[in-house]
């Protein structure tokens, strides 16, 4: 979570293989989470749903709204954009929601190296919403989503920059603002929601 590990000692170092870290996110319940991590992903969810309000009465926030509205008009089974309550895809709902967060200026920080909430509660949110997922189950997915982001952020970022590179453009995929480690976060939370949804198949 921001600005701590919580899970120091229980999964696997980062460079040890991405198969176990996978493994780790993918197992990961509700009973594993500290309490001071279980708190944390409630503030954290309140902040990022906090900016991205504001951020619908930003002009970058409303040209999100508007090309997902436009691009995805008649979708009926993904998620919902804030504010508006238009229904658009999993990922549209995510890109929306987060370019409003993004776009509100309240965001979380981890030693000023990535911005996490703008990015990983909206992803969680619509696979949430998508999924039916209950409230423990979000607040795991955002818990999995920090820790792996961060610890690869820890881990790289420093490294790289040292190195005269900007992380962003190293390892993720960007558009005008900075989104460092945010697509590994986002997909830590998805690896949770594909194995939960397999373990109700069988």
């Amino acid at each position: 979570m921001p600005g701590n590990s919580y899970f120091s000692g229980h999964i696997p170092h980062l460079r040890g293989g991405r198969q176990d870290v996978a493994r780790w996110a993918a197992g990961l319940r509700f009973g594993d989470l500290p309490h001071e991590v279980v708190d944390r992903a409630r503030g954290a969810t309140l902040q990022a749903i906090g900016s991205a309000l504001l951020g619908s009465q930003t002009e970058d926030g409303r040209r999100a709204v508007a090309l997902i509205t436009e691009e995805e008009a008649g979708v009926r089974n993904g998620a919902t954009i804030m504010v508006s309550g238009a229904g658009a895809t999993k990922g549209g709902a995510a890109f929306a929601n987060s370019e409003m967060a993004l776009a509100g200026g309240k965001w979380d920080t981890f030693r000023m190296l990535t911005h996490p909430g703008t990015s990983i509660i909206p992803a969680a949110l619509a696979a949430a919403e998508a999924r039916g997922a209950s409230g423990e189950e979000f607040l795991t997915g955002v818990a999995a989503g920090y820790e792996v982001m961060e610890r690869l952020a820890s881990d790289f970022i420093p490294t790289v920059m040292s190195r005269g590179f900007h992380a962003g453009p190293v390892y993720f995929r960007g558009r005008r603002r900075r989104r460092e480690n945010y697509g590994f976060g986002r997909g830590a939370n998805e690896q949770r929601d594909c194995a939960l949804r397999e373990s109700r198949e069988r």
